[in-house]
């Protein structure tokens, strides 16, 4: 099963599939959907206990939530999905349907897909109101200590906080507007699991 998502808030992720790596089908056939960024999980936790895919999983139903769309692209509305995410959902679906056999041919796969964990991500907070300048990108490799980017005074343009890498990682889940309040989460850092050259 697959249950498509869209505009999860946050700017700049390519598109990209989440999926429990503890359920052997369900880690196949979400790898064979063929995006290049995956968020893997041993278990659901919280509110993704209630997706569709985890009720799928608890009863050996193999599902994966592939997360598209265009929030944040520069010039487009600010949710929904583009071209590009039809494009990428629509060869997923026909490399599922290859990898089960209900298509001939081979999936259509990326040469590296990147596996970072769900779990132990590492959360950049806001501590005070201000505007945002990043100094990485969204998916970029970071090393622990590595400057994230800063927040400047929106009456004096006086840099007010140095964002610093918690951990070595992966970037992620940066937002698409400049103000950013104290107490907001800004972006995470999550752990790589492994990489797959294909």
């Amino acid at each position: 099963m697959i249950d498509f998502h869209t505009g999860d808030g946050l700017a700049g992720n390519p598109n990209w599939v989440m999926y429990q790596r503890t359920h052997e089908k369900t880690g196949e056939l979400a790898l064979a959907f063929g995006t290049e960024y995956y968020l893997c999980e041993e278990h659901a936790e919280g509110i993704n206990k209630l997706m569709v895919e985890s009720q799928c999983i608890e009863h050996d139903i193999a599902s994966f939530a592939p997360e598209g769309g265009i929030l944040g692209r520069e010039g487009l509305p600010r949710i929904g999905f583009d071209m590009i995410s039809v494009g990428v959902c629509k060869r997923g679906i026909y490399n599922v349907m290859k990898r089960m056999g209900m298509l001939q041919g081979e999936p259509e796969l990326p040469r590296k897909q990147i596996i970072l964990e769900r779990e132990n991500a590492e959360q950049i907070v806001a501590d005070r109101g201000g505007i945002l300048n990043f100094e990485v990108k969204p998916c970029q490799q970071v090393k622990k200590g590595e400057v994230l980017g800063r927040i400047f005074s929106v009456r004096t343009f006086e840099e007010i906080q140095t964002l610093i890498a918690p951990m070595d990682g992966y970037v992620w889940g940066m937002p698409g507007y400049p103000l950013i309040n104290a107490g907001e989460s800004i972006m995470s850092i999550r752990r790589l699991y492994k990489i797959i050259e294909n």
